[in-house]
């Protein structure tokens, strides 16, 4: 009886752990080797170490607020609880963007994906593939089909494997005078908002507090382990994808690797690429409609208009580039989320001064200085854009 407990408590961690990875590990991971590679291999090396702490540290601390406050809430309901109306407006208005962020980056990566494989014998423009995407998924999310939770555990995993067979293929092409090339500082911080999309993950909390059955001190561990390991393959992928492109890494990564490790690479990860945005692309969409249906007592049809066509708009007027809404959609929701977390768990110890399992002691210099990066990481990102 012992050992099936234990193994429950296993199968329920890494399940929870796997929650965390399939949140944070999309398509920023696809253009992180690029921001990295224009501010310059250390300098974005850096950006991913310092980010990725600093946000394990924010999810740590919504852990700790949800631990804490009775009942099953998300971040709107979280920040609704501790600042009434308007933080979950706040809450509201940085899930909405960072949807429509994933949206757009989906799209247009798909697109990406799909003229690089399907282009040489249809041609075409990739913007062509991407608007015949996105027309699909607004037959899917009009239709309201879902994609089954366990396809998309299968593709994280799947994921995984492709970044380790891209690893083991290309190391012997890797050419190290690629991590020493000189960049401008002026793209000093361009990978801030881009990584900060790849890191985002506080949504999978709620989710992994649930599976591990309110245990405090597996929590923590599962949110260690799923930070670690999500930061540890960017750091691989990246190190691989520029010491192989070196100044030729591509916006896409995978795009720019094919050219330098042949179709097979450019085939395998592009359809990976597509399947796994796919998915994506169909969950959130849903959440997005849903929210709008149920929360917002919007009709069926207007929900279904208001998901699609900011994207639509965006995609085929070509506003913003694959990195450009990476970039802003990061920093944005990564700021805000970063901050509404941050306050909230300045208040939840400030309300309940007993000791707890799960408890996160941040100094207030600390605090005071993740405030003042994410604000200005996000006019930076508003600055850029608007340039």
């Amino acid at each position: 009886m012992q050992y099936v407990t234990e193994q429950v408590k296993r199968q329920r961690f890494f399940g929870a752990v796997a929650i965390y990875i399939g949140t944070a590990i999309g398509a920023g991971v696809f253009g992180i080797p690029y921001v990295v590679n224009k501010a310059g291999f250390w300098i974005g090396m850096l950006h991913i170490v310092i980010l990725g702490s600093l946000i394990t540290l924010v999810v740590l601390a919504y852990g700790e607020v949800i631990t804490r406050t009775p009942g099953q809430h998300q971040l709107a309901g979280y920040a609704k609880i501790y600042f009434g109306r308007k933080g979950q407006i706040c809450a509201w208005l940085a899930l909405f963007f960072g949807i429509y962020s994933a949206l757009v980056a989906y799209t247009i990566e798909v697109g990406n994906f799909l003229h690089a494989i399907v282009s040489p014998l249809l041609g075409g423009s990739a913007k062509i593939y991407s608007n015949i995407f996105f027309l699909l998924m607004a037959i899917v999310l009009y239709l309201g089909l879902r994609m089954v939770v366990t396809v998309e555990k299968i593709m994280v995993i799947a994921l995984l494997g492709i970044i380790a067979l891209i690893s083991v293929w290309g190391f012997p092409f890797i050419e190290i005078q690629h991590y020493f090339q000189e960049h401008a500082l002026e793209y000093f911080m361009q990978p801030y908002g881009v990584i900060l999309f790849a890191l985002g993950a506080a949504s999978a909390i709620p989710a992994m507090h649930e599976i591990l059955k309110n245990k405090q001190h597996t929590l923590k561990r599962a949110i260690l382990t799923g930070s670690s390991i999500t930061i540890l393959v960017y750091i691989l992928f990246t190190i691989i994808v520029i010491g192989i492109t070196g100044s030729a890494t591509s916006e896409s990564a995978i795009i720019g690797l094919g050219q330098k490790l042949g179709p097979f690479i450019l085939v395998i990860g592009s359809i990976f690429g597509i399947l796994a945005m796919t998915t994506s692309f169909m969950t959130l969409g849903i959440v997005l409609k849903e929210s709008y249906e149920y929360d917002l007592q919007l009709s069926r049809n207007t929900a279904w208009l208001l998901v699609i066509s900011i994207p639509f708009i965006i995609v085929t007027l070509d506003l913003l580039s694959f990195i450009e809404i990476l970039g802003l959609g990061g920093a944005i929701v990564g700021g805000l989320d970063g901050i509404l977390i941050l306050m909230m768990h300045t208040k939840v110890q400030n309300k309940q001064k007993k000791s707890v399992a799960f408890q996160l002691m941040l100094p207030k210099t600390l605090k005071y200085g993740m405030y003042a990066l994410f604000v200005i990481g996000i006019g930076y990102a508003i600055i850029q854009t608007l340039k």
